[in-house]
């Protein structure tokens, strides 16, 4: 399917009815067989979908601003799977558009047994309440710019990790790579055990000033750069969205609506450093003492490769890349 969130979104603000309680004026979306959205209740915008065809599996789930029946029952006798935003400001729209595509390419148009349920089920848990934030907004995109420069972004998403105490950030049959995004080009906490050497993977600590920009992309546009890159795994796409959600937890929403980011800069203050060669004390520690949490200066690191000979994740000649002599040396006032 080639349905984008540009294409419902229209569909959506085609039409500004108002309509009642159980109404529904939708239009049917373009190379989607059996899907429609436009208008609910009072407002609201919906996404009807197949029904759930396994009766005993479908179940209908109420969040805030979120309502997502995987069997409904229409006016008319007609039965459909129902995702509904209610009594939401209006700049949550795009994001549910793009949610709205995740559950097209996962229901399907012949949808088995448990698709629609599984679907709404990945959905619900994005707007489930309680989440706490693992990432800092900053960390987070700092993460989203190196996976867009990766030469296979679907192999780099998949390596991304969604796990609050791991030890890396993308880990590749081969090679580990740990972001950390910082408020000077070198100054970084990490925690030792990603210096461990053992064994023969490679392992890289890639840092990135990461600054907020009025003129810059927002995150959902960052995010919609690399779904739109993963072709059509759907599940792919719905686990690049919830590694985001999950990372921010509750706040996943807010930063949606509002925040823009210097993705220029981002990739510019990127570089990657051997984790061989940046200091600190490595395992075996004293007894009791499985980590150390370091606070490093890395000014006088080498890097291993410089941001503009990105990709660094899934990229093999880290370790015998030329950055030449002292071009990418940092200044006494990033220090």
């Amino acid at each position: 399917m080639t349905v984008t969130a540009r294409v419902l979104e229209q569909l959506i603000f085609a039409n500004e009815e108002v309509l009642g309680e159980g109404e529904y004026a939708v239009e049917e979306v373009p190379e989607a067989e059996g899907f429609a959205i436009g208008r609910g209740p009072h407002g609201s915008v919906v996404l009807l979908t197949p029904a759930e065809p396994d009766e005993r599996k479908a179940t209908e789930r109420r969040l805030k601003h979120v309502r997502l029946h995987a069997r409904a029952d229409l006016e008319g006798g007609e039965v459909a799977g129902l995702l509904e935003l209610r009594d939401a400001p209006t700049d949550l729209i795009p994001v549910f558009c793009r949610l709205a595509v995740v559950a097209i390419d996962l229901v399907g148009a012949e949808p088995a047994d448990g698709d629609v349920e599984e679907a709404f089920r990945r959905i619900a848990d994005l707007f489930a309440a309680g989440r706490k934030k693992r990432r800092s907004p900053e960390q987070v995109v700092a993460e989203l710019v190196l996976l867009a420069g990766a030469d296979d972004r679907s192999l780099a998403a998949e390596a991304w990790t969604d796990k609050a105490d791991a030890r890396f950030t993308f880990s590749l049959e081969g090679q580990h790579v740990l972001v950390r995004a910082t408020k000077s080009s070198r100054h970084v906490d990490l925690d030792s055990a990603a210096l461990d050497a053992g064994g023969r993977d490679e392992r890289f600590v890639a840092t990135a000033v990461c600054e907020r920009s009025s003129q810059g992309p927002s995150l959902p546009e960052i995010v919609q750069d690399i779904t739109a890159s993963l072709g059509d795994d759907a599940l792919l796409v719905a686990r690049v969205l919830d590694v985001v959600a999950t990372s921010l937890g509750d706040a996943w929403q807010e930063e949606y609506r509002s925040s823009r980011w210097d993705d220029s800069a981002i990739r510019l203050s990127l570089v990657a450093l051997d984790a061989v060669d940046v200091p600190g004390p490595r395992p075996p520690f004293a007894d009791g003492v499985r980590a150390v949490t370091l606070h490093l200066d890395l000014a006088d690191v080498r890097p291993v490769v410089p941001a503009d000979q990105l990709p660094i994740v899934g990229r093999r000649d880290l370790r015998t890349s030329d950055v030449g002599g002292g071009d990418y040396n940092v200044s006494e006032e990033d220090r």
